[in-house]
């Protein structure tokens, strides 16, 4: 299956300022298990871990959009392309509690 990528999803209200963006975008992922690490300003990795998988993926987000990009992965069979399935399952999940705090 090839990896889902988000590029520029609106959040669910049109602005907000930076801090409280990624305060949403932690909250979402830390409540499906994603361990949010703060890279810079509009930039976190997440990192999800299950059973032997490993998930990591990077956040980029302004003000008013977000994208989710592939990083890297473990005992996925990412072959440069394609990953297994349950990847991208985890990352729309992603998306949509994402977009479920933006809206508060």
């Amino acid at each position: 299956m090839p990896v889902f990528n988000v590029q520029s999803h609106p959040f669910a209200t049109p602005l907000a300022a930076l801090a409280e963006r990624d305060m949403q975008i932690r909250r979402a992922g830390a409540g499906l298990g994603w361990v949010m690490n703060d890279v810079s300003p509009g930039r976190i990795q997440a990192v999800l871990n299950i059973r032997t998988h490993q998930a990591v993926a990077d956040i980029t987000f302004s003000q008013t959009a977000f994208s989710i990009t592939y990083r890297t992965s473990s005992n996925l069979d990412y072959d440069g392309h394609t990953i297994h399935p349950n990847y991208n399952g985890w990352i729309e999940n992603l998306e949509k509690a994402i977009i479920i705090q933006s809206g508060f």
